[in-house]
């Protein structure tokens, strides 16, 4: 942790990148570490790993992923993000879940990136792994990223959660905060 922040961690997986967009802009605003989830082995071909995303979604399957598990003692707030594939959470997502003890006293939130409607059983499938209720979850479709409606969203997650300030999200430099990333 840094001195000067270090209180809360956004960890995500992103496949296409648009995860990834919302993961940063939450770390921004509330000042917080990031880290990105990476799998322990690569992709393949596109087909074969659709195939296996398919299959492991079926399963509600935990994927090995290359992170060690994270330091998380210290942070008071946690928050999980993840693509919505077939209706679930991405399974390195739930992997990275299962392979860390989260802290006792800290908040745990969650968004989630979907096509379409995200389902309440991803949320709450996050609660049941994490064996805590979310403090905060966030669902951002592509309609409302298509049409740039994110930043108002992420600054009613970051509020929501009591920390962070709203303007940092829509300006275009850095502020003198330093953000740690993890790889």
């Amino acid at each position: 942790m840094t001195d000067k922040q270090g209180l809360s961690l956004v960890v995500y997986y992103s496949n296409s990148g648009h995860t990834r967009a919302v993961a940063e802009k939450i770390a921004d605003g509330l000042c917080a570490d990031i880290q990105e989830i990476r799998l322990s082995r690569p992709k393949g071909l596109p087909v074969f790993f659709m195939l296996r995303a398919v299959w492991g979604i079926i399963r509600r399957a935990s994927w090995p992923v290359l992170n060690e598990p994270a330091p998380l003692n210290g942070y008071r707030l946690l928050v999980v993000g993840s693509p919505i594939w077939g209706g679930r959470m991405a399974p390195p997502v739930r992997g990275w879940l299962k392979g860390n003890r989260l802290p006792r006293d800290a908040r745990l939130a969650a968004f989630f990136t979907v096509s379409g409607v995200t389902p309440p059983h991803a949320f709450e499938e996050v609660e049941r792994i994490a064996g805590r209720e979310l403090s905060a979850t966030l669902s951002v479709n592509d309609k409302d990223r298509k049409a740039d409606r994110v930043d108002g969203e992420v600054q009613a997650f970051v509020a929501k959660l009591g920390a962070g300030d709203p303007d940092r999200l829509s300006a275009d430099t850095a502020t003198g905060a330093e953000r740690r990333s993890f790889e």
